[in-house]
């Protein structure tokens, strides 16, 4: 589940990514924005998360800019960031969330691909192929 503070939240982004001109203290930064589908579970409920990419402390708005030419709408992402829990009322009156996070580092994430059963570094012959992570690999 997801929790207030920084930290990573991974899922695909719902949407392409969004240039947007914001006002800062009398100065205009090019900020990026999107959502993520975030869902803990197979069977768990979605949790949408809008994302927010500003630019770097020295102004420099380049990583919005490579993060939204490597990716869109769909991309598998893993994202660290500062996540925040809104709270809010609907117009029909029910009590709602929303999530927000500002982005510090972006990735796509890549899943093994599978081959009639076999993971595709099995097709090339003195592949070593090796996981950290043990539960990272194909089964």
């Amino acid at each position: 589940m997801l929790s207030e503070g920084i930290g990573y939240v991974h899922g695909n982004l719902g949407k392409d990514w969004e240039r947007k001109e914001v006002n800062v203290k009398g100065s205009t930064k090019v900020v990026w924005e999107s959502t993520l589908a975030y869902q803990p579970k197979k069977d768990d409920e979605t949790v949408w998360v809008n994302l927010t990419v500003w630019p770097s402390q020295d102004g420099a708005d380049g990583e919005g800019d490579a993060i939204a030419s490597g990716s869109g709408k769909g991309t598998s992402a893993l994202v660290y960031g500062a996540l925040k829990r809104s709270e809010y009322t609907s117009r029909e009156g029910e009590a709602r969330s929303s999530w927000q996070m500002n982005v510090y580092k972006f990735g796509t994430q890549l899943r093994p691909a599978r081959n009639n059963g076999q993971s595709v570094a099995s097709a090339f012959p003195g592949a070593k192929v090796e996981y950290a992570d043990k539960a990272m690999e194909p089964f």
